[in-house]
């Protein structure tokens, strides 16, 4: 299998030494919603990365019923959404301290993927495009996966490793 052509379309950039605060009555989490509520895209896949471009960490989206955006309702749960539970670890806290954690060395922007094609073999070569899966939320789940797949082997979104 092999992925082709992914083209991530930046959305929002946070600037190195930003501190990110949990909650939404602050200027940032106001201006992020401002920005992710003009991404008119009901299913997706979203990624963090750095100046670089290396893939940090990579996720999917899907309609929040009590959201306008779905990439913003997403987003929400990283900036509001906590709590532990016993035994259990929170991705969205999780993530929250990792993008905290490397704003003090650099920038990490947020990005949408835009394009790609992903191709696997079978008795007759198939291939399928980017948009043939992000209009449906179960393919659009396969879609993240195969990408945090591509990107560990190429020694980045490490995160998910764990």
């Amino acid at each position: 299998m092999s992925v082709q052509g992914c083209q991530w379309r930046n959305i929002f950039v946070l600037e190195k030494g930003t501190v990110l605060q949990k909650g939404l009555c602050n200027d940032l989490a106001r201006s992020l919603k401002r920005v992710l509520l003009e991404v008119d895209m009901q299913f997706g896949v979203y990624s963090f990365q750095n100046s670089n471009a290396d893939v940090l960490y990579c996720g999917s989206f899907s309609p929040y019923v009590t959201e306008r955006s779905s990439l913003w309702g997403r987003m929400k749960n990283y900036l509001c959404n906590h709590r532990v539970r016993k035994g259990q670890r929170n991705t969205n806290k999780r993530l929250f301290d990792l993008i905290n954690s490397r704003l003090r060395e650099d920038s990490i922007s947020i990005n949408v993927l835009a394009q790609g094609q992903i191709e696997w073999k079978t008795n007759d070569r198939t291939s399928a495009r980017l948009s043939e899966f992000l209009n449906d939320p179960g393919k659009t789940k396969l879609m993240e996966r195969i990408l945090i797949e591509y990107y560990r082997l190429d020694d980045k979104a490490q995160w998910h490793l764990d």
